[in-house]
This record gives C-alpha cells, structure tokens and sequence, in this order.
C-alpha cells in the first residue's frame, strides 16, 4: 500500500474511514492561556461533557502502540476497548505527535483529554535526574487532578514498547499508588524491533550481546569494551571516532517521513546527518536511533572521545522515505533494491537502529 503523504496523520485517518478524533482539553476554562498555547478559544471549541459525579476510578492502563495505529496489536486492541478515555500530554500548541495519538484512539471512539506538559530544563541541567524527577511529580500531580474529576478507567497511549525509555510506567506507579487503583501494561512493537526488520537484520551477532543505552552515554558504553550498541534519544548524530564501525540507522520510524541509512560510518555518516534534516523537515520533528557495531577483525576500532555527549532524554519519537543498504538504495516498504555506488552495509547476522517514542 502507498504510504500516505507526510501530513498530520488526522487528515489520513479520515481517508481511512476512521471517525474524527474527540479531544478535550483539562483547564482549558482559561481562554487565554489556552489561545496561548494554540488550542484556540475553548469558549466555542465543542468539549465534551465531564460527568457531574464521576465513574469510579478504574484500572489505568499503560498501551505500547508501535509506531502509529498499524502496529496495535490484537493486545492493545482489546485493552483500549475496555478503557473510557485516553490522558495524552500536549507539549505545545502544535503537537504533531499527538495527532498520532488521536489517529489510535479514534476507530475506539474513545476521547483524547489533553493535559498541558509541566515545563522542564530541558538545557542537559547539572543534576540531571533531578530535573527528571521534579517534571514526573509535576505531571504525576497534573493527571491525578484529571482522573479524580473524570473517574473511570483511563489509559495512557506509549510510542513503541513502554519497557524502553519512556517515563510512563513510573508515572503511572506513582499515580495508582497515590489514587488507590490498580494499573496494567500493556506491550507494544519497539523501535528497535522495527528497525531490525526495515534493516532485514538481527540486533546482534550470532551468540552475541547487545548493549542498548541512550544517545548521551555512548561514549562511555565504547569505553567498557561494548562492540554492539544500539543508541536511542538522539538529540543529534555524533559518530565521531567510530568511522570504522558499521551503522544501522533510522528515523520516524513507521510513519510517512521514515528514513533508513546503513553501512560503514565513514561512509555514510554525511547520508545520515542529511536523512536527519529531511526527516525533521517533513514532519516537524525528529526520532532517530542506531546500532552501531564494531569491526569484526578484533578489538572495536574506536577512537571516540571520553565523555558523554549532550543529549536529552525525551522518548517520544518515529519518520521519510528512502534508505541506504549495502551499496544499493532499498525502498524501506517494498524492499526493491535498486543499484548505487558508494554505500556499503552488513546485512547478515546484523543489528538495527534503535530509538522510543
């Protein structure tokens, strides 16, 4: 099937029959905070009515949904089926990734309550898991408030897998511990997963490990002696010492503007960066992740400086349409490969590009 054009997947879904998305927005009483954040004027915006004495609070459920609707599971089907509302955060007035949300959440009739994101020091603070911290209590506190008002059972959409890097699980502990209520989780298809499949690869060696950390602790994960590493949370590409070693990367993964590039990364380091830029161009954001592997000859043929990198920690993220693969261009839908010189990656026995949504 032809991917749809990189627009706002809400205008997609109305191509696929699916009804339109029923959104509210908690404290959207203040108009002009509200027009503020781009949400327009909630005094003619349609809402939808909050019960005068709320349901019961039920079960929270926790919903890995892949990379966008295609990939819910029969799993996570039945569970948003017997959920009364979905809780999603929007980051700013312009939520791309929210849509997305909207776009799983519509064949279920069920509504989208938004609840604005606490602020956060997103400037890599010095005392990082701090900063974290402090943001889960503020957004624990901003849906507590939600889900005392609405009642009944809630369920919180996750991109990708909600076991890798994603703050949900914890949130959500801490809430249902503090309302008094069970939760469940409920697992989805991961980046890294679906990287390895656009890739047609294994995420490691044969018998081998696979080391997955974050963008900011590369550096440091080179240094231990790791040969096979995928990375997530990128907030850019930084390779450099490492262009002897072969790369599987990607970006908005599953989603109209996914980018696929691999081979040796002196080689196509230039592929990515540009990949990277077009990815974000189309979408309005970026989500990016990679395996990186050592040469095979002994030892891992790093010269990366020590040090972590700057990175930010932010999970969400998936994305345009061409890749790079073992010296030939391959359509990541179709898989036809078409010759081209210059590239070069290792298709067997390999590992794939990992990111989280």
């Amino acid at each position: 099937m032809t991917p749809p054009p990189a627009e706002d997947w809400a205008s997609d879904r109305r191509g696929l029959g699916f009804p339109p998305p029923r959104t509210s927005v908690s404290g959207a009483e203040d108009s002009a905070s509200a027009r503020s954040a781009g949400l327009g004027d909630p005094s003619t915006a349609p809402q939808a009515p909050v019960p005068e004495a709320p349901a019961p609070l039920g079960p929270i459920r926790i919903i890995g949904f892949g990379m966008g609707p295609q990939h819910l599971t029969p799993e996570a089907a039945a569970a948003l089926t017997a959920s009364d509302y979905v809780i999603a955060a929007r980051k700013s007035g312009d939520d791309a990734l929210l849509a997305i949300r909207q776009a799983v959440a519509a064949p279920f009739g069920l509504e989208v309550v938004e609840v604005r994101d606490p602020e956060r020091d997103r400037a890599d603070p010095a005392d990082y898991p701090g900063a974290v911290k402090t943001w889960h209590e503020a957004r624990i506190a901003a849906y507590a408030d939600v889900l005392r008002v609405r009642g009944g059972s809630a369920a919180f959409l996750v991109w990708g897998d909600p076991s890798l890097y994603d703050s949900v699980v914890r949130i959500v502990t801490a809430l249902a511990s503090a309302l008094g209520v069970e939760f469940e989780v409920v697992p989805g298809i991961s980046a890294p997963q679906l990287l390895a499949a656009r890739h047609r690869i294994v995420l490691h060696p044969v018998g081998g490990p696979v080391h997955i950390t974050t963008g900011r602790h590369l550096a440091d994960a080179v240094a231990s002696g790791q040969t096979n590493i995928v990375i997530m949370l990128l907030s850019k590409v930084e390779l450099t010492g490492l262009e002897e070693w072969q790369v599987w990367w990607g970006a908005n993964l599953g989603t109209p503007t996914e980018e696929l590039v691999a081979g040796k990364v002196a080689e196509v380091e230039p592929a990515i960066q540009a990949a990277r830029v077009r990815a974000k161009d189309a979408a309005g954001w970026v989500m990016d992740l990679a395996l990186l592997r050592a040469p095979a000859s002994g030892g891992n043929g790093a010269n990366i400086p020590a040090g972590p990198s700057p990175q930010t920690e932010e999970s969400e993220s998936s994305a345009h349409e061409s890749s790079v693969l073992g010296g030939r261009k391959l359509s990541p839908r179709r898989g036809k490969a078409q010759s081209s010189a210059g590239e070069s990656s290792v298709l067997g026995g390999g590992a794939d590009p990992g990111r989280r949504p």
